[in-house]
This record gives structure tokens, sequence and C-alpha cells, in this order.
């Protein structure tokens, strides 16, 4: 169970004996036939039992056949061990807490909505409001009704707490500009259908533009890097039916929305956009989404984001580093947060970047 639980925030413990056995073999500079039993001993009671490493005296974790190995030295393990004990006592910590929050039978905790947890460990992000830091957005009776709407579209609760939070600041600051909201990646809607509860779209004035190909990923496109990290059998999963008809039907409630179907870049010519306030990338592949920063740049308004949804995802590296080539190349940087997403401003014009410099 404890195992368990380190894994999930990046540790493993480490038994004494184990780390006792592999220093002790690391001084003497060779393993006994002993020692190889307790290492296949031990190998049982934790996911990944380190061997020795005769070339360099360090231990690696014994990996499946083609994965990288890694070696470490016996004082990492040492702090991992440390670490390991450390984690096991705030495990008890937290389960004290939830009980606090929660209440002991279980109920609505005294804190907030019930989307609030006293812990939250979702999109590679780990926060608690007591030992790390606090998620107290979760509480604010806005952001929950926005995001329950997006779960709606959804169609099952995903958990996108903190993505959810980054796209509904990056709204509302584009909420401060003139111009639309462009959204290309839509799926069902999730974090579009939440933005426009939060901002209460029907009464601003705003045009929405939503692009997608709404039956998945345009295979045409895809690079043979991208093939070869594995993602388009999960893309053929998530759109195993058309879901168009379910998005039209989604967005219904709300004016001014206009769905765009078909493949980007092809389907931005279809529609006249002049100015762009916010905007959001989620195509999951490395074509479409730079012709969409291409195509709609000049467009965005000086200090408008954009959010740049798989940038920081393992096995998504291509888009990653097509934007970061993109970036340098237009004097721009690239915020990369925990949530796994990446988030760029607009910046002023140079004659605004004179007028702002003048008025210091």
């Amino acid at each position: 169970m404890i195992n368990r639980l380190l894994n999930g925030v990046g540790f493993q413990l480490v038994r004494q004996s184990t780390l006792d056995r592999l220093i002790s073999t690391a001084h003497n500079g060779h393993a006994s036939k002993q020692d190889d039993e307790a290492a296949s001993n031990d190998a049982t009671e934790v996911d990944h039992a380190p061997v020795r490493d005769e070339g360099s005296h360090q231990f690696r974790p014994v990996s499946n056949a083609g994965d990288p190995t890694e070696t470490v030295p016996a004082i990492y393990l040492q702090n991992l061990q440390r670490e390991s004990l450390a984690l096991r006592e705030m495990s008890t910590e937290l389960i004290k807490l939830k009980l606090q929050l929660n209440g002991a039978n279980g109920g609505a905790n005294s804190s907030g909505h019930r989307l609030y947890t006293p812990v939250y460990d979702y999109c590679g992000l780990r926060t608690d409001p007591a030992i790390v830091h606090n998620h107290d957005f979760m509480r604010d009776p806005r952001f929950v009704a926005a995001y329950e709407r997006g779960v709606v579209a959804e169609g099952y609760e995903p958990r996108y707490f903190w993505r959810t939070h980054v796209a509904l600041w990056c709204a509302s600051i584009g909420l401060r500009l003139g111009g639309d909201f462009v959204e290309c990646g839509v799926c069902r809607g999730m974090l579009s259908s939440s933005i426009m509860h939060y901002l209460d779209w029907n009464n601003i004035h705003r045009r929405f533009f939503l692009f997608d190909t709404f039956a998945g990923v345009d295979e045409r496109l895809v690079t043979d890097e991208e093939v070869a990290s594995g993602n388009l059998g999960y893309f053929r999963e998530m759109y195993k039916t058309d879901i168009y008809e379910d998005v039209v039907r989604n967005f219904a409630e709300y004016k001014n929305v206009q769905i765009i179907r078909g493949s980007v870049p092809s389907s931005l010519s279809t529609v006249d956009i002049d100015a762009v306030a916010y905007l959001s990338i989620d195509m999951n592949n490395v074509t479409p989404e730079i012709a969409a920063i291409d195509h709609f740049w000049s467009k965005l308004q000086p200090g408008a984001p954009v959010l740049l949804d798989d940038y920081g995802f393992v096995r998504y590296e291509a888009q990653k580093r097509a934007f970061d080539t993109w970036a340098a190349q237009h004097g721009v940087e690239i915020l990369a947060l925990p949530t796994g997403q990446g988030l760029m401003i607009k910046p002023p014009s140079a004659a605004e970047a004179v007028h702002q410099n003048g008025a210091r």
C-alpha cells in the first residue's frame, strides 16, 4: 500500500536490509551468490530491485527489455529511503486531514464544495492545502459551476480542475481585450463550455470559434515520429464515433458560437476572424498546431493568452520542440506549467512597447 502511495508521487520504499546489502556490495567491489539471492527476494518487495553496475560501483533499476536505464549512486538510495520514511509519516497526516475536512462519516466537508479535496493529484500535479500549497479556487462557487458545466459537455468526470483553472484564468485575461475567442481542438467542449459558463457568455457579446474534425486526428497530417509515439491508438479509441452532433447540442444554449467542422489548417480560411483575444490549441500533433499559431498570431491582440494544451506531456515532445522553435523565431517565451500546459502571451507591438517605455 505504501509503495503504491509513493509510486504515485515518484518515490518508492527501499528496505533497510536491501540498502545495507547494496552499500556493502559497493564497498567490497564484488557480489556474492547470497547477495544475488537476497536481491531476488527483495525484488518481490519493490517494483525495481537495484542491481550492481560493476563498471561504476553504482546501481541501476532492473528494466524491461528496451527500456532506458539510469545509474544512481548509493547516496541516492540513502536519500530515497529517508524521503520514503518521511512520506510514510506524511500519509498518516493526510488521512487525519481528510477526516477533519470531510468528516469521519464521509459526509460533505465543512470547508467548501464537494469538488474541493484535501489532496489533489491529477494533471501531473500534486497539491495539498496543509503540507504543500493550497487549491482554494476549487471552493469558489463560480469555478465549481463552470467546471461542472464542462463535465456535462465531456460526459464524465476527468478531474481536470487545475487545467480548467488555468483556462479560465486565460479566458478572463482575454475578456479584458477586444476580439474573438478561438479554440483549435475542441473534442466534446469541456474547456470551452466551462469558459462560456464562467464568463456568462450570452451577455458579453463575443464570438467563440470552435475548430475540430469531431472525428479524431487527421492522420494525413501525422508525422512518422508521432506515429511511433503510440498516441494514434489512444486517439482512435477516443473517437470511436463521430461526435459532431453531440457537440452542436452541447453548445445550443450559447449565442455567437460558431462550430467549424474540418481539418486545420484548411478549415481556418472558411471564417473571417479579424482580432483574437484568447486562443487555445489542442490538436495533438505538430502540423495543424503550428499552422494555427501561424494563422492567428498576427490577429492576436497584444496581451492575449495562447494556451497550449499538450506542451509538456510525455509522448508529445515533437509538439514541444516545434513550439519552442517557433517561439524563439518570434521572440516570445513559453511558460511551461506543471499541469502539462504551455502558456504564451502576445507581446505589445513595437510602437506600443516604445509608448509603454516612455511612460515609465
